[in-house]
């Protein structure tokens, strides 16, 4: 069970700043958090680039403990 659940929207209509390296700084924050029952949801949109699903995938794989992709 988590303390808290840090949830990451992604891959939207292009609007604003973003992408892979976003989503990776964002989720790469929630797990260098002092907290370790926080975790990471990452809920992409339909229209998610390609290299932000596989971004996200890749997280969600090295923690699967702390990171749920979605």
């Amino acid at each position: 069970m988590s303390d808290f659940t840090c949830v990451i929207t992604g891959g939207g209509d292009g609007e604003g700043p973003g992408g892979a390296d976003a989503l990776r700084a964002a989720v790469e924050s929630v797990l260098g958090q002092s907290m370790r029952g926080s975790e990471a949801l990452v809920v992409l949109a339909s229209a998610a680039d390609p290299a932000v699903r596989t971004a996200a995938r890749a997280l969600a794989a090295r923690a699967p403990e702390r990171v749920l992709s979605l």
